[in-house]
């Protein structure tokens, strides 16, 4: 009697082992959401027509309503209209900008020739797994060339 007991015993908690592993499993595998990190996807379209020789080197951008990048800024190359911006979604938010620019250390007044943006803000929200377009249209700008 003493025997058939200890077998129940072991066998209940065999069962209830062998159940708790496969129910912690399938909450591993079938949720990827919790395991992969959201992203969104910026689409950025420079809309150039002239091919013109550009003395600087410009950033095309994605930045949040305080001027942070949400992705790392690219170099605009001269014939590549398209330009895509992954953002790892941290704290979700409701204003993107897309903007071609200058970097910070460049003096604009020593080329002769510049490139002028209107920066393209968009409102939220941005959905994670969605892609976002935007469309930049730059124009030519005749400046001085510093004397200094």
């Amino acid at each position: 009697m003493k025997t058939k007991n200890i077998i129940q015993v072991l066998t209940l908690a065999l069962i209830f082992t062998t159940v708790t592993v496969v129910n912690a499993k399938d909450r591993m595998t079938n949720q990827p959401s919790l395991m992969k990190k959201a992203t969104i996807r910026h689409e950025v379209t420079v809309h150039l027509s002239v091919g013109f020789l550009l003395c600087h080197n410009y950033l095309v951008k994605v930045s949040d309503a305080n001027g942070r990048p949400v992705a790392t800024p690219q170099v605009f190359i001269p014939g590549k209209s398209k330009y895509v911006f992954v953002e790892h979604v941290t704290v979700p938010s409701n204003i993107r900008i897309a903007s071609l620019s200058l970097p910070d250390n460049v003096d604009p007044y020593f080329c002769p020739n510049s490139l002028k943006t209107k920066s393209e803000p968009m409102m939220g929200p941005f959905i994670p797994g969605r892609t976002y377009s935007f469309d930049l249209y730059p124009i030519i700008e005749k400046g001085a060339i510093n004397e200094n």
